[in-house]
């Protein structure tokens, strides 16, 4: 690529400050990666430095330690549109680097991370269930979708009880007793139990 011959039809970037392509510091490398995201150039470059196994500076936004990862040959990073080094979707690294350039999560990136939240709670409820069923681990099948074991539901109804039972001696209102480990999980009461037990 004759880029001495490019850059006289059209103004290059990297041919105003060249040495900052080629900085030592990582701010300064950041500020060239930012830089190559606005030239025309961009794509065609970064694909010359691939092919040409360029060893040093910045090339159509890619550094040298983006170029190590491509060059090897794992199928674990791409580069995208706008020539940013990205995880390779349909993964949770993925998934979570969609939010930080602002997009929403792809189709695959996000069935992984839903199958990672399901199995996550299927390992909170097994704990629960050796406790001899919780509160909690209501709530972790409700979340599954699923119905709520027997056990779980004897804990429902009996953390409903005590509460009867403590709002009976001292004759005022219990504070709610809330699913621990959920965030913004329902509370328990009276009715709720009577439902279950009926269920």
């Amino acid at each position: 690529m004759d880029f001495a011959a490019l850059g006289a039809r059209r103004p290059l970037p990297c041919r105003a400050d060249p040495d900052l392509f080629f900085a030592d510091n990582i701010t300064d490398r950041g500020a060239a990666v930012r830089i190559c995201r606005g030239c025309p150039l961009r794509a065609p470059c970064a694909e010359y430095a691939l092919e040409q196994r360029e060893e040093w500076g910045v090339w159509g936004g890619l550094t040298r330690a983006d170029r190590l990862e491509l060059w090897s040959g794992s199928d674990a990073w791409r580069v995208d549109d706008e020539g940013r080094l990205r995880r390779a979707c349909g993964t949770r690294q993925a998934y979570f680097a969609h939010f930080t350039f602002g997009e929403e999560p792809c189709e695959a990136c996000t069935a992984v991370q839903d199958e990672h939240v399901r199995a996550d709670r299927r390992r909170r409820l097994e704990g629960e269930h050796a406790k001899g069923g919780t509160v909690t681990g209501y709530h972790l099948h409700r979340r599954l979708g699923e119905a709520a074991c027997a056990d779980c539901k004897r804990a429902v109804a009996a953390t409903s009880a005590a509460r009867r039972g403590g709002q009976q001696a001292t004759g005022g209102a219990a504070p709610p007793v809330a699913a621990r480990g959920i965030t913004g999980g329902a509370r328990s009461d009276p009715a709720t139990a009577q439902a279950l037990l009926a269920a």
